[in-house]
């Protein structure tokens, strides 16, 4: 709590639970945590605060000569866990394509990134990714020791984000379009 405060981060005591959880299961996958391991997994407690999909877990098949293949866990908004698995041209493109299929949302890939946040060989990877969804740009961003997992957290990010806009889109046309309210009709010229 105090390296966070120093850092210069105000969090409530659940939230404070939730870094504090992921922070021990880090650093048992590493030797050290630095600062910047402690923002990421900062903003993913933020992220996952309120995300519509969340990824339980995943399995991923893949080699040379052997389609590449993906079973994916996702837990919906309702609590309910959907298990899906897809082929692709490799690890990425499959764990993609499974994610789709759950959430059903369309979208394309536009662009993949990846870097390591910290040093070492334990250093976490963050990848960004930046999608289309009908014609808007949606980007998402993963952290994980796993580059395949912070590529499907990734992912899941812009698809919650693309998400979260349309169904503001479908709330605004709606509040917009109300021709039933007699007093919106008063209103106009």
């Amino acid at each position: 709590a105090d390296r966070l405060i120093e850092l210069g981060y105000t969090v409530d005591d659940a939230t404070l639970q939730r870094v504090y959880d992921d922070f021990k299961t880090l650093a048992d996958k590493k030797k050290e945590v630095y600062d910047e391991d402690l923002e990421s997994i900062l903003d993913q407690t933020m992220d996952a605060h309120r995300d519509l999909f969340v990824l339980e877990n995943f399995q991923i098949t893949s080699g040379t000569h052997v389609t590449a293949t993906a079973t994916v866990v996702i837990r919906d908004s309702e609590g309910k866990s959907v298990t899906d698995a897809a082929t692709g041209e490799g690890p990425l493109d499959a764990i993609f394509s499974a994610i789709q299929r759950i959430t059903k949302v369309d979208v394309t890939l536009e662009d993949y990134r990846t870097r390591a946040v910290t040093g070492g060989k334990d250093a976490q990877g963050e990848a960004a990714v930046r999608l289309n969804h009908h014609g808007n740009t949606v980007r998402g961003r993963g952290v994980s020791t796993d580059v395949i997992e912070a590529a499907a957290l990734a992912y899941l990010s812009a698809i919650n984000r693309a998400r979260t806009a349309e169904s503001r889109q479908v709330a605004a046309t709606t509040m917009g379009s109300d021709e039933s309210d007699p007093s919106a009709k008063a209103s106009q010229p």
